[in-house]
């Protein structure tokens, strides 16, 4: 096809590694059938970088997400995200995390130049907390949050995937545990994406239905519009006032509006979660055809469309939550 330029600028998600030091029942498999456990992908920081490079050669990056896996299990990421920053010195850099080991990287990761953060939290409730992630550490994970909250943040927000029969009853609790923390929290519909298919029929809990189990906690929020992906609402109860924001993947699709690309833990590249195939980036790059590898880039941003086939079989924590 001919591309007409400029193309629009992109957001990527780049997923730095697929090892994670929880195991959380929608991402991973059980430890027996973890092949990705025995086999893990996690390029080389230089690869990393020439990787975000060539995509940014190609089309300008205004927002770079750091995903995984876990970032933080990577000892170099913040000397990482001080290369990202001096080679995009003018885009948001932004992290999602479980949280497991912030309190000891936060301050590095923001003098390094980053800029946002997303940290992963499905309970507030230490049994609900470890039957989820099959891991002991809420303790952990709060010790994360505060410690990102001292560090001075811009944007910090807490991610929930909507678990209808673990925390499905108790979501006003993450409401109140967010609105104490003065963070913004985002409800996240479940997605059938790998070994989280299997869960999809018992514990998808679209939104809409998410909210009407908030009503008889809080009464009816106060709509304010979508910013990004969420639909956001402004809740307020007991003299508070906190945020909320709803990922409506599944029940309200945005794939018309979506202007993101991703990058798994090999140096794959997806227009979409919904792609089976992929492109080998990263073998592209090492083999010096980036002249080829640039248009290819140019391509499949420019015919972003909503998708036609299934969801991924490959597991999130490959692909990048």
């Amino acid at each position: 096809m001919s591309i007409s330029l400029p193309l629009p600028p992109l957001y990527l998600r780049l997923s730095v590694t697929d090892r994670c030091n929880l195991r959380c029942l929608y991402c991973r498999p059980d430890k027996a059938e973890d092949t990705l456990a025995r086999h893990p992908s996690q390029l080389s920081a230089e690869d990393l970088l020439d990787l975000v490079e060539l995509v940014n050669t190609a089309v300008p990056i205004y927002k770079l997400r750091l995903t995984g896996g876990d970032p933080l299990v990577r000892p170099d990421l913040d000397k990482f995200i001080r290369k990202v920053r001096k080679l995009l010195p003018d885009a948001e850099i932004a992290l999602t995390t479980n949280g497991l080991l912030l309190s000891r990287q936060v301050k590095a990761l923001k003098e390094a130049g980053l800029d946002t953060m997303n940290i992963s939290l499905d309970a507030t409730e230490f049994g609900m907390f470890e039957k989820i992630s099959k891991v002991n550490a809420f303790d952990d994970v709060l010790e994360g949050i505060l410690a990102a909250k001292k560090s001075g943040f811009k944007s910090l927000k807490l991610n929930t995937v909507l678990l209808r029969q673990f925390n499905g009853q108790s979501l006003h609790e993450l409401v109140e545990f967010a609105a104490d923390l003065n963070c913004e929290l985002r409800f996240i519909e479940l997605m059938p994406i790998g070994v989280a298919s299997d869960y999809f029929k018992s514990e998808f809990l679209p939104a809409n239905e998410a909210m009407e189990l908030l009503q008889p906690h809080f009464g009816d929020p106060i709509p304010l519009g979508l910013k990004g992906t969420a639909s956001r609402y402004l809740f307020q109860f007991r003299g508070k006032k906190t945020v909320v924001g709803f990922i409506t993947t599944i029940s309200e699709p945005f794939c018309g509006t979506c202007d993101r690309l991703r990058i798994d833990s090999r140096g794959w590249l997806f227009p979409c979660l919904h792609d089976y195939d992929g492109l080998d980036l990263l073998t592209l790059c090492r083999t010096a055809e980036r002249e080829q590898a640039v248009r290819l880039i140019q391509s499949v941003h420019a015919e972003k469309k909503s998708p036609v086939q299934e969801w991924t079989s490959q597991q999130m924590v490959r692909i990048g939550g």
